[in-house]
């Protein structure tokens, strides 16, 4: 990022929340922000997940040190959920914006909680209406939320998928092989064909956005270019194009069920049937992750 010497700073852009610890606490610092109605909207901490993983965007840390400490929030609500690892969803998962209206703070510190209200107002310049942003904020979030399913079940798939290929390479030294391959095949040719629909699984550098055809997740996330381009309300094809999209998804997440329910049910029934080791001592070379 480019700097000036000669230019002044813009102030954090955000809610800026200052609180002042006499001595850096022993335990963690937690932060909750809810809405008006007192819900949940995101939960901040001092402390990095032990589970967090690199693929894992990291959420902003609140300080905890003696003295003064600042935070600020975005306010925006978290992130939609990711596809691990995927390159096409991985920049298209942004939450919405919190609204113009009332927000609560609730900050705990080694068991003590102090509460605070506060709003949030609109730029004066803006000629938007409360019900603009109300509309605007609404079909965000139900787009983000959307993306969520839509991407939790790819990851189901895929966890599906990768246990069936688990399950024939332990199969592999046993007599049963040919069974288990057999029934693997349609099963993960069905698996495919859905995740096909709802995600670009041919990407491989971004060349490929332009060379390969959006999937049903990248076209969910692009409607909020338009709902997000402005403090207006969105336009009615923007929330026909949602339905049009969730229609289609939900086509996919119905077949997938299906799958799970029947095609899943009766490959886990003949693995159980065959009665396949859970392992299988082998000489052969450990299949490559």
């Amino acid at each position: 990022m480019r700097q000036f010497l000669d230019a002044g700073e813009n102030p954090p852009r955000g809610v800026i929340i200052t609180y002042y610890l006499k001595e850096a606490p022993e335990g963690e610092v937690t932060l909750k922000v809810c809405d008006s109605q007192g819900q949940l909207i995101n939960t901040f901490t001092s402390t990095v997940p032990e589970n967090q993983s690199g693929d894992v965007d990291q959420e902003p840390r609140l300080p905890a040190v003696s003295g003064i400490n600042r935070f600020v929030w975005d306010m925006r609500y978290p992130d939609a959920r990711k596809v691990a690892g995927d390159k096409t969803t991985e920049e298209i998962t942004t939450g919405p914006t919190a609204p113009p209206g009332d927000y609560r703070l609730s900050l705990s510190v080694d068991g003590t909680e102090q509460t605070r209200e506060f709003q949030i107002v609109k730029d004066p310049r803006v000629v938007a209406s409360q019900a603009d942003f109300d509309s605007q904020f609404d079909l965000h979030i139900s787009i983000r939320d959307k993306l969520s399913e839509t991407h939790d079940s790819i990851n189901k798939l895929r966890n599906i998928r990768r246990q069936v290929e688990e399950w024939e390479q332990r199969a592999e030294s046993h007599s049963s092989a040919e069974a288990v391959a057999s029934a693997a095949i349609p099963l993960k040719e069905k698996l495919a064909a859905i995740e096909n629909e709802l995600v670009q699984v041919e990407h491989k550098g971004a060349r490929d956005r332009l060379n390969l055809p959006v999937k049903l997740s990248r076209k969910m996330a692009e409607i909020v270019a338009v709902v997000a381009s402005a403090d207006f309300a969105p336009p009615k094809q923007a929330g026909e194009v949602f339905q049009d999209v969730s229609t289609s998804i939900e086509v996919q997440l119905k077949l997938l069920e299906d799958v799970v329910e029947n095609d899943v049910f009766r490959f886990v029934s003949l693995v159980e049937e065959l009665g396949i080791p859970a392992i299988i001592p082998s000489a052969a070379p450990p299949a490559e992750s």
